[in-house]
């Protein structure tokens, strides 16, 4: 982790504008690994791509008093959404579903 000084952020604004998308998903990870750092919040924004239960219950084992916040943004949801809201709601977290489709995104 690094202060978010300006230039920290325009060096993170670089390092994001070179990703690329190129398909597949993978939450369980990079979750677990935001949660050994131990920070007071996660904000996790997904595609959609839902976690299975046995993912979900082990991110909540695991994430003691961590707040985690899920935004998912697509174009259309497809009842993937229970799983995220319920990562959101058992971390003491908010969820928001923005698709990506709709003036609503803008």
């Amino acid at each position: 982790m690094v202060v978010a000084t300006t230039s920290a952020k325009k060096e993170a604004e670089r390092f994001v504008q070179t990703i690329a998308a190129c398909g597949g998903t993978s939450h369980l990870q990079p979750l677990l690994e935001a949660i050994k750092y131990k920070p007071d919040v996660i904000f996790f924004l997904t595609d959609g791509q839902a976690l299975t239960k046995v993912q979900l219950d082990e991110i909540c084992q695991k994430s003691g008093d961590i707040y985690i916040n899920v935004i998912q943004y697509d174009g259309g949801s497809d009842g993937r959404t229970e799983i995220l809201r319920q990562l959101a709601y058992r971390n003491r977290g908010l969820y928001k579903y923005i698709n990506v489709t709709t003036s609503d995104a803008l």
